[in-house]
């Protein structure tokens, strides 16, 4: 998240306690097709890629 990208990870331990779902990225169920949607979301919507990026960015400074 550091480096502005938005994190696509699986919904489960550590990513739920570090990922913002929807605004630092995508929290999604352990299978190929709930990482193909999120992903989508994202080349679809560039500014949404962007906006996660961002958000990502300042959350990793703000509380790490």
């Amino acid at each position: 998240m550091y480096a502005g990208s938005p994190v696509i990870a699986v919904n489960s331990g550590g990513p739920k306690e570090t990922i913002l779902d929807g605004k630092t990225g995508f929290l999604v169920e352990n299978d190929d097709v709930a990482f193909m949607e999120a992903m989508k979301k994202l080349v679809c919507n560039v500014s949404l890629a962007v906006d996660m990026g961002k958000n990502g960015h300042e959350y990793v400074r703000e509380k790490f």
